[in-house]
């Protein structure tokens, strides 16, 4: 099954899981990774590498990370590009609709570039402005 990371500023990664897991279940292959204040950017490449040795996936791992361009998305993108063995995909601006997608999606076996190509689509669709004209 395809593994599910989120990275984030502070403690936002960690929440999306918990209330992904209180809409669609406990799921396996996830975890989350928090950047706080005063940590070194090393430290949260180790953190993230660690989590993704961690993950029981030979399909690959969607990582979400929270912002485009912002240190979690570096070095997410970096991990990504070193080690294109582990077929890892990030994906920014996690929200919680993207991530109980992925977790539903993931159970098809679809490949992981073809469910993270999908995201995209549905990420979009969920951000709505009330009321519509």
């Amino acid at each position: 099954m395809i593994g599910l990371l989120v990275v984030s500023h502070g403690r936002m990664a960690a929440g999306l899981l918990d209330g992904m897991r209180l809409i669609v279940g406990e799921q396996e292959n996830t975890a989350s990774v928090g950047l706080f204040e005063g940590d070194a950017i090393e430290s949260l490449r180790e953190k993230v590498l660690e989590k993704i040795n961690g993950l029981r996936s030979e399909e690959g791992v969607i990582i979400f990370v929270d912002l485009f361009g912002a240190s979690p998305y570096i070095t997410c993108a970096r991990i990504a590009h070193d080690y294109p063995e582990k077929q890892l995909v990030v994906i920014t601006g996690v929200n919680l609709p993207l991530l109980i997608e992925a977790a539903l999606g993931r159970q098809t076996g679809i490949p992981v570039r073809e469910l993270a190509e999908s995201l995209l689509q549905k990420g979009r669709d969920q951000i709505r402005i009330f009321p519509e004209n």
